[in-house]
């Protein structure tokens, strides 16, 4: 009898043990996620601020060059009225 209680609590405790382990891999693996996953979140979150300020710069400079396009059109209306008023 005293074999068998022996060999009961030598079973049991590895038992415990992989159930330990199983569980404190679980929770690594739980942390090593949700750490990753925040990190990607920042990442994009960066990401999505560079694209949109170069989306931004670029609309400004899209703007610059309709403002040249009209000041240029404008320029040449007054110097086509100018050269009309003297013929």
């Amino acid at each position: 009898m005293p074999n068998f209680i022996s060999r009961l609590l030598t079973w049991l405790c590895l038992l415990l043990g992989l159930a330990g382990s199983g569980a404190a891999g679980y929770w690594v693996k739980l942390e090593t996620d949700t750490h990753e996953y925040h990190q990607f979140v920042s990442y994009s979150k960066e990401i999505k601020q560079e694209i949109k300020a170069r989306l931004e710069i670029q609309a400004l400079g899209q703007l610059d060059d309709i403002l040249l396009i009209y000041t240029v059109i404008y320029i040449l209306q007054i110097t086509r009225k100018t050269i009309y008023q003297f013929d």
